[in-house]
Order: structure tokens, then sequence, then C-alpha cells
């Protein structure tokens, strides 16, 4: 089954959560779910409380059978090539078994100076895949970069996939179906959201994206948005019926 997962962003609809609070109720009592994006922003500062939820996490994700992915808000490519702390993050990310890392492109001019079986090593290594999203900014949140980055990666056969978030196009305000039509088949992990006249994130059904156009076969959804948490519910019927719809 295609899996349909929660970014604890979502939890920004409520108040008074942490992100460990958040994921102990999508565990008791929330909906079926294919898994979770912890984001490392909301982690605890205090090492021996991060090692301490890395450890809840990895149970929890054994006993729900969830995939879990990581969100790192920093940059893979620097001018010289890797950043020197993926390691950190890779390892991080193992730690509570997750199977997949997104992370910000960074520089796009330092793709050509990284070796591609450095990067193979160190994800086969920790077992997990490495994607790169559009963000929010002017360096990696516009069309031209985004597509110059992808088209480098897969030039110098870098094993890096490609997070494709909706709203993100529109807060910049790019064309998204110009960016999907461009991008949809370099797209291996889509961030779904929608999005308001004003910009601002909404409930699918509320915002001005047909959203439900930017669904593709296989690939993971995760939604990202704050919500109250009984509406997590409905928003995952919605999504799954709507794959099922597009099958």
């Amino acid at each position: 089954m295609q899996p349909i997962m929660i970014n604890t962003i979502v939890m920004l609809g409520e108040e008074g959560l942490d992100q460990a609070t958040f994921v102990k109720r999508l565990a008791q009592a929330g909906p079926v779910i294919g898994g979770v994006e912890i984001r490392q922003e909301l982690l605890p500062q205090d090492e021996f409380a991060r090692k301490a939820f890395f450890l809840e996490l990895l149970e929890t994700g054994t006993q729900k059978n969830w995939q879990l992915f990581y969100s790192v808000p920093q940059s893979l490519f620097t001018a010289t090539g890797l950043n020197p702390l993926l390691e950190n993050w890779l390892a991080e990310a193992a730690a509570f078994g997750a199977v997949s890392v997104k992370v910000n492109i960074g520089e796009v001019a330092g793709i050509k100076a990284v070796h591609p079986q450095e990067l193979t090593n160190l994800l086969s290594n920790y077992q997990l895949q490495l994607t790169i999203e559009n963000d929010q900014t002017e360096a990696n949140g516009r069309l031209q970069p985004v597509t110059e980055a992808l088209a480098d990666v897969t030039a110098a056969s870098l094993p890096v996939g490609y997070t494709f978030d909706v709203g993100n196009w529109l807060v910049m305000g790019e064309d998204l179906q110009q960016a999907f039509t461009k991008l949809q088949q370099q797209t291996t992990v889509l961030h779904l959201k929608n999005v308001a006249s004003n910009r601002q994130t909404t409930l699918l059904d509320d915002g001005s994206v047909a959203w439900r156009d930017y669904l593709l076969a296989k690939v993971p959804v995760i939604l990202e948005y704050p919500m109250a948490f009984t509406e997590i519910a409905g928003e995952v019927a919605k999504t799954r019926n709507a794959l099922s719809e597009n099958k």
C-alpha cells in the first residue's frame, strides 16, 4: 500500500504539544498511517532527552510497523562538496530506525565536487535513503536552481532522491503546474499541503490548489501542515481515497 505519513509540523495545530507527546498520541489513538516524519528542529536540545526520544521512536516504529523519515533543515551541499555534518544526521536517523533523510539543497555549485562513491558508502553504512527538497528560500525554492540541482545530481550519478513540496512552490510564487510537469519524474517523496490566496497553509479542501492532481503512483505522501488532532483522520482518509481513485 502506498504510504501516507504525517510530518510532525502537524502538531502546531494544537497548543502545548511537543514532538514526543504528539508521536505518542498518534501511536495510541491516531488514524492508521504508514509512518511519521520527525523534524530535527523540534527535537530536545538536551542530549540525554534526545537519545531517550530516539529509543522511544525506535520502539514505537517497530510496534506500529511505521516507516520513520527524518527532516533536517540544513544544507546537503557546500561550495566544496558534501556538508561535513551529513554523517551526524545519518547517525541520528539510524538511531531511531529511520529509512529516509530529507535535507535542503544548499550550494548547487558544490554538487559537482561530490564523489559519488563517498556518498554511496555513507548511505550504505547507515542503510538510509536521502532526498533534497524545494524549500522556501530564494537559493533553493525557485524552479531554476532546483532543476539545475537535480540535473547535476543525475549527471553525477549521486544516490539522492527528490521531495516535491506542493505548497512551497506557491509560497515562493512559482508556477506549481510547471514545476510538477518538469520534476514529477524525479520525485521520490511528496510533501502534500494546500495553500490559501494569502499563502497560508490550509486543510486539503480549503485551499486554492487542486491537490489531487499532484498525487503520484507509488510515491510516499507526507501531510505537512498544522491541523487539530481531531482533523488528522479526515485528512488521511481524503488522501487515501484520492490515491485509490488515481489507480
